[in-house]
C-alpha cells in the first residue's frame, strides 16, 4: 500500500465513510511492505543524504535516525481506546444474573460439601466442618 493510499484510508476514516475495522484491515492486509515500494525508495533518496544534517553521523542513516515513530502496539492501543465506547454502544452486553441453582446442603451448617453415601445406614455425610466441630453424619 502506497503512502497516498494510506492517506486515502485515513481521510475516509475521518470522514466516517469506513469503520475503524475496515481501515485497520485495509492497512494491515496489504501484501507489499511500505519500504519495498518505488515511492518509498524515491522518498528515501530525496530525504536521506550521505550524513545526518542534525548530528553529522554517517552510520545507520534512516528517516527515523533521531526519533523513532510510535510503535504499532501503542498506535493500536490509542485507536482501540478512542473507539471503545462507540463499539460498546453498538454491541451492548446484556449481562443478567444467572438463575439460582438448588443444591443439597447440610441442614446443620448449610455447607454444600456433602457427599451422598451409596451403602450403609447413612444417607449423606457433611464435610463442611466449622472450627472445632466434627463432620456431621445423617442416619
Amino acid at each position: 500500500m502506497t503512502l497516498a493510499e494510506q492517506e486515502e484510508v485515513k481521510k475516509a476514516l475521518l470522514r466516517g465513510e469506513i469503520t475503524w475495522r475496515q481501515a485497520l484491515d485495509g492497512i494491515t492486509k496489504s501484501l507489499v511492505k511500505p519500504w519495498e515500494t518505488k515511492e518509498w525508495a524515491e522518498l528515501r533518496s530525496r530525504h536521506i543524504k550521505q550524513y545526518c544534517e542534525q548530528c553529522n553521523s554517517e552510520k545507520d542513516l534512516t528517516l527515523q535516525h533521531l526519533k523513532q515513530p510510535i510503535s504499532f502496539a501503542s498506535l493500536r492501543r490509542i485507536v482501540h481506546n478512542h473507539f471503545l465506547e462507540e463499539y460498546k454502544e453498538e454491541h451492548p452486553i446484556h449481562a443478567a444474573e444467572p438463575p439460582p441453582v438448588k443444591r443439597d446442603a447440610c441442614p446443620r451448617c448449610s455447607s454444600t460439601a456433602i457427599y451422598h453415601m451409596k451403602t450403609g445406614d447413612q444417607k449423606w455425610k457433611c464435610h463442611g466442618k466449622k472450627m472445632g466441630e466434627s463432620a456431621d453424619t445423617n442416619s
